[in-house]
């Protein structure tokens, strides 16, 4: 006896296999990782671990404020031109950027050879 479906109950069907087959391979990663333990400390100059009160790795506001400083009237610009509330202004300012970026990528491609 063959089963014939059409294709959206096919599609259903499939999507929902792949869907539980990759909900098992995430728990079984999730399971076989979460049992890790680190075995070496982190390098730190010769120092302990739990001698750092603090995170290994510094946060990221000096960077925000660092780039918010330097863009500063770049950004200023930028939020006075676009946050107005009329879509309009964000498409006009939108679109001639999404042009430059298409613009690039065919020149990068020719470049390359790819087209």
């Amino acid at each position: 006896m063959q089963v014939t479906l059409d294709p959206f109950t096919l599609m259903l069907v499939m999507s929902t296999g792949f869907l539980v087959l990759t909900c098992i391979f995430v728990g079984i990663m999730y399971l076989i990782v979460s049992r890790k333990v680190r075995v070496t400390s982190a390098y730190l100059c010769g120092e302990d671990e739990k001698d750092f009160s603090k995170s290994l790795s510094p946060g990221g506001s000096p960077m925000y404020w660092g780039a918010t400083e330097v863009l500063k009237k770049c950004l200023k610009t930028l939020r006075e031109s676009i946050h107005t509330g009329f879509i309009d202004d964000w498409f006009s300012l939108m679109i001639p950027f999404m042009m430059v970026l298409v613009v690039i990528s065919v020149a990068a491609s020719i470049i390359v050879g790819g087209v």
